[in-house]
């Protein structure tokens, strides 16, 4: 009997001790899981501020220092996690700033504070995130609903998906095309002799600059309605056609206007035909000759729209050798016409531009 009361008594202490223990846990203990990420000095600073504030609720809670928070890591929960009734991230690693975020137990809903810390994390500091901790945690136990929800946040708070790179552009040219090609046309008269002057249309197929001062070049061809020189008893009609080769350079003066000076070289082609004025005298038969020349011009050129120009070139022809335009008349030579050597020019030519490269 004295061994059956004996181990009587060691049961009731032992009974006694664990109620003594289950009496000291808080009958309604709720997990809070607080991540600090800041430097270790920090941490520890936050955590007594923290735990103060949240002494007397019926909460426990476990404190964990990290050298960052990834926003990534709170809006998209993992797929086994630890059971809380409260999960907290205190982000103070951004200079004179610190971020609280506060997700529910069903990871559903999530606050977000940003706070500035215009003198880092001194005492004021430490109680406005204590406060913003200790507010939610109490919100949450009284069972308000806290934040917003995770689809919102994760749209708040991830950074939004870079771009992808577009391809580089072609490189569009800047500079402005330097050369023209140009057609043109022109009416010009000449001075044959005192008395004579030969005219006619002329086209022309060139390239020339776009600035402002610039060189141009062509070359053309042209024809000349025919002339008659009549003489006592005979008389000649010449008509013709040449071809040239011409340069120069445009002078900009004006806006608009400029002072263009070419020169260049050419041939004409000329069908001389002979006939008799009076009587019937036996005269040659009509035949082509070609003479030489040398053509110099100047004068002021008007660009009238766009690109196209009008230009009145006032100048000479010179011819190579002189000319005498002769006919056999009783089987002796006549000259019937002699043109001056050096023969004055007018000229009026328009020109535009086709294309610019």
């Amino acid at each position: 009997m004295h061994g059956v009361g004996k181990t009587a008594t060691a049961a009731l202490a032992i009974i006694s001790c664990a109620g003594v223990v289950r009496a000291a846990e808080p009958p309604s203990s709720k997990r809070v899981e607080i991540t600090v990420g800041a430097a270790q000095g920090q941490a520890s600073s936050i955590d007594e501020a923290v735990k103060g504030a949240l002494g007397r609720l019926p909460v426990s809670v476990q404190m964990q220092q990290a050298e960052s928070v990834d926003p990534r890591a709170i809006v998209e929960p993992p797929q086994t996690a630890t059971p809380a009734f409260v999960r907290i991230w205190i982000d103070v690693t951004a200079e004179g700033k610190a971020t609280v975020y506060i997700v529910d137990s069903t990871w559903e809903r999530i606050l977000v504070r940003r706070l500035q810390l215009p003198r880092d994390l001194d005492e004021v500091a430490r109680e406005e995130i204590s406060y913003v901790v200790r507010s939610s945690v109490e919100s949450l136990l009284s069972g308000a609903k806290i934040g917003i929800t995770r689809q919102e946040a994760q749209a708040a708070i991830q950074p939004a998906p870079k771009p992808r790179p577009r391809p580089a552009p072609t490189p569009v040219r800047t500079d402005k095309p330097r050369t023209a090609l140009v057609v043109g046309a022109w009416w010009e008269g000449q001075m044959l002799s005192g008395t004579k002057v030969a005219q006619g249309p002329g086209v022309q197929l060139g390239i020339s600059g776009t600035r402002p001062t610039h060189a141009v070049c062509w070359g053309g061809a042209h024809w000349q309605f025919p002339v008659e020189n009549d003489g006592s008893q005979l008389g000649v009609q010449l008509y013709s056609f040449g071809l040239e080769a011409m340069g120069g350079v445009h002078f900009a003066l004006l806006d608009r206007m400029g002072l263009l000076a070419a020169a260049g070289i050419g041939t004409d082609i000329i069908h001389v035909m002979p006939y008799a004025v009076q009587g019937s005298p036996e005269v040659q038969p009509a035949r082509w000759i070609t003479a030489g020349r040398v053509r110099a011009l100047v004068g002021p050129r008007l660009r009238v729209q766009g690109s196209s120009t009008l230009w009145l070139g006032l100048g000479v022809d010179v011819g190579l050798q002189a000319q005498a335009y002769q006919a056999v008349r009783d089987a002796e030579m006549v000259d019937v016409f002699r043109p001056w050597q050096v023969r004055p020019l007018l000229e009026l030519q328009f020109a535009t531009d086709v294309a610019r490269f």
